[in-house]
């Protein structure tokens, strides 16, 4: 899985590789309070994260087998 630099101001770009099934994303803040949560099917896209405010967060990419957690900056 791989996600696009940071800091970010709008728009988090990641993209994964074809054989993983990705079957949810995963945005908290960081006490671990989730901010945002939705399932996905697809490989590679965007998620809008404008509405976030400044600060750290981190994203988690759940596949069938495996947890991703990488972090991120919201400008």
């Amino acid at each position: 899985v791989s996600q696009s630099r940071y800091p970010t101001k709008n728009v988090l770009n990641y993209s994964v590789p074809e054989e993983l099934v990705l079957k949810s994303i995963v945005i908290s803040d960081v006490t671990g309070k989730t901010i945002m949560s939705n399932s996905a099917d697809f490989y590679s896209s965007q998620i809008d994260v404008s509405s976030l405010s400044s600060g750290i967060y981190f994203i988690t990419f759940n596949t069938e087998n495996k947890t991703l957690t990488k972090k991120f900056v919201k400008q």
